[in-house]
């Protein structure tokens, strides 16, 4: 089981605490062991001076009435222990001496066993006045129990122990109350954040600004995700309505020309004695719908690759020529078309995909050549033009046709749109690959009244050293 972030601040809090405390507590303790057997061997290093002072003057023998006379009691044998020795043989010793008590080995400080208890001792020569007839080589050896200093140091380990036990039991209940107090704004947090998954609302949006800056932060970037993914759901649920409505219509449109070719090929089939001239029109309308079959594929197949315009490659690309060749392609498909091309007569650079901007351009003009006002007397008059602007490339085509009404301007340029004056058979998706590649190629559309009352189309595209890329 997963511990709560709350009991992990509170478990890293007591195991600092702990930690420290241990290590206070032992510096603490091996101080105070080293001040009390710092002290402990003062007091024998005292008791060795007043020693040595009083065998200085006196006779050997009046050494033993000498250290227990009034004025040296401050000595206080009874605490310890004084021997005098002779070599390794004990001549005086006063005190309460636990037999047996090791002699010394060497001079100076030493510790001890004797009696079930640790001593201190201190060995130094003792040195009498030459005068007397006393031994040469004497030895004092004074000595203390050290059961008084570890019974110290043992008291104060126990406080420590007790203090830093308490000191956790603290450390844990201030540290629960405080860390719930600090992670209240979290919590507040993990409501929000549980309503928008349960009721999957990405409108809604957690509190932010009334907590710690890092709590603040995070629910900050929260709520930017929330917008992110609201935009994209948004998104994603438009893209799946309009194929929805695109593959409705799709088949719609494929079922026309299907159906007609399949009634036409059934009567083939059920009149084989079918008129020559009746057959061959037959054949003609069969060839027409085929060609309308092909054609709408053919549109398809663009509009896809202009929604995977990630993979597609991308290129500096004369406008002007571009026009100029698609011009020409138009007026072979339409002779009937007075189609005017007003030539920059100068580069006009735009970088993107060539293909694509191709497929702009002669859908533009057909749909013009489409929708003209051919009359009896006159033919349909189309105008294209091409105009370099600063870091813009203008690309205007102007028809004689009924031009298209303000409300159905917009509709015109969704897939499978027709206005209400549309003519010919066409399937409304001309204007929808010229609005795909002018969004592809970060440009704009306009579309208004030409000056011959039909329908003006104004594209603006970025220049070679504008805005694409």
């Amino acid at each position: 089981m997963r511990a709560s972030l709350r009991l992990r601040v509170v478990a890293a809090a007591v195991a600092t605490v702990a930690v420290v405390s241990i290590a206070a507590g032992a510096l603490l303790v091996a101080l105070v062991r080293h001040d009390l057997r710092a002290t402990l061997d003062d007091r024998l290093a005292g008791q060795a001076r007043t020693v040595a002072s009083i065998a200085r003057s006196r006779e050997a023998t009046q050494l033993a009435l000498a250290l227990n006379r009034p004025e040296n009691r401050g000595l206080r044998f009874d605490e310890g222990i004084t021997r005098v020795l002779s070599g390794d043989t004990v001549i005086l010793e006063f005190g309460h001496v636990p037999h047996p008590f090791p002699k010394p080995r060497a001079n100076g400080y030493a510790t001890v066993e004797a009696g079930h208890a640790s001593w201190r001792t201190l060995t130094r020569r003792l040195t009498a006045d030459p005068a007397l007839d006393v031994p040469a080589n004497l030895r004092m050896q004074v000595a203390r129990p050290r059961g008084p200093t570890e019974a110290t140091v043992d008291a104060v380990r126990r406080r420590v122990v007790l203090l830093a036990g308490l000191g956790l039991g603290l450390t844990a209940a201030l540290g629960w109350a405080l860390t719930g107090l600090a992670l209240r704004p979290l919590g507040r947090l993990r409501i929000a954040a549980w309503n928008v998954a349960s009721t999957q609302d990405l409108a809604m949006r957690v509190p932010a600004g009334t907590g710690p800056v890092e709590v603040d932060a995070f629910a900050e970037s929260l709520n930017a995700m929330l917008a992110r993914l609201q935009t994209s759901v948004a998104a994603t649920e438009a893209a799946l309505d309009a194929s929805r409505g695109f593959a409705a219509n799709a088949a719609h449109e494929l079922r026309t020309p299907l159906t007609s070719i399949q009634a036409n090929l059934d009567a083939l089939h059920r009149n084989p004695a079918m008129p020559e001239q009746e057959r061959q029109e037959t054949l003609g309308d069969i060839n027409a719908e085929l060609a309308r079959l092909v054609a709408l594929l053919e549109a398809l197949r663009t509009l896809a690759r202009g929604e995977a315009s990630e993979g597609l490659s991308t290129e500096q690309v004369d406008f002007a020529d571009l026009v100029d060749a698609a011009v020409e392609g138009t007026r072979r498909r339409h002779p009937d078309v007075e189609l005017t091309f007003d030539d920059p007569g100068g580069e006009a650079a735009v970088e993107g995909w060539a293909e694509g901007l191709e497929v702009l351009v002669v859908n533009l003009l057909e749909n013009a050549a489409t929708h003209g006002n051919a009359g009896a007397h006159h033919p349909v008059h189309v105008r294209a033009s091409v105009e370099p602007a600063g870091d813009e490339v203008r690309f205007v085509v102007d028809d004689d046709g009924p031009g298209i009404p303000p409300s159905e301007r917009e509709h015109v340029l969704d897939r499978f749109g027709r206005g209400a004056g549309a003519r010919g058979t066409g399937f409304g998706l001309g204007l929808a690959l010229v609005a795909q590649q002018v969004q592809l190629h970060h440009g704009a559309i306009v579309i208004g009244e030409s000056p011959g009352g039909g329908a003006r189309i104004e594209i603006r595209l970025p220049a070679s050293n504008g805005k694409l890329g």
